[in-house]
């Protein structure tokens, strides 16, 4: 694993996992920045809170899939849950 890793087939499935999580974490952090200006309902800013954590268990999950996470994650189920956020 380790010599895959250094000869770029890590670094080039590291790179895809990076964009998968991306959008989201762009979504997120804007979302973030907008609410600190405006200011937001206290529901709402712990959802976009608990996104936050949830991203980082979906950066876990891609990234040391080996340390497991608490709660299942992916791409698809943090995208549905921030297309209900944003409702």
């Amino acid at each position: 694993d380790k010599l895959r890793a250094a000869t770029g087939t890590g670094a080039s499935r590291d790179a895809q996992r990076a964009a998968e999580l991306a959008p989201l974490e762009q979504a997120w952090q804007r979302e973030k920045i907008s609410r600190a200006k405006l200011g937001g309902a206290a529901g709402t800013a712990a959802e976009i809170e608990q996104f936050g954590w949830l991203l980082e268990e979906l950066r876990v999950s891609l990234f040391a899939q080996e340390l497991k996470t608490p709660v299942p994650v992916s791409s698809k189920r943090l995208a549905k849950l921030w297309q209900s956020i944003r409702k």
